[in-house]
């Protein structure tokens, strides 16, 4: 068995963290690249993920569905939602009427 010297250890580690810095730029530059792409890339979510959303139960979504109130994609018979759809159609349906705060203090 070979002894192991201390002098040898440092200039190890002083080896390792040099090719590890050589590494650092790279890194940095996947991990931009991946964060990128799943910015970009809008995942749909299942019937079940929409109820926290919308706060709504999953036979008023079924119901809104069947309307054709609310936007949906369907594939091999299965729903899917995108979340930034959802949020537009919440937002579509603004009220512009003026609330009367003093309705409330009574």
């Amino acid at each position: 068995m070979s002894d192991i010297h201390f002098n040898q250890t440092q200039q190890d580690v002083q080896y390792l963290k040099k090719i590890v810095k050589q590494f650092e730029p790279l890194l940095e530059r996947l991990y931009t690249e991946a964060n990128a792409f799943n910015n970009a890339v809008e995942l749909p979510i299942p019937i079940d993920e929409l109820t926290t959303i919308t706060g709504l139960t999953k036979p008023t979504h079924y119901a809104l569905v069947q309307k054709g109130a609310l936007p949906f994609h369907k594939k091999r018979g299965r729903l899917y939602f995108f979340p930034s759809e959802i949020v537009a159609w919440i937002k579509s349906d603004r009220r512009t009427e003026e609330i009367d705060p003093s309705d409330y203090l009574k």
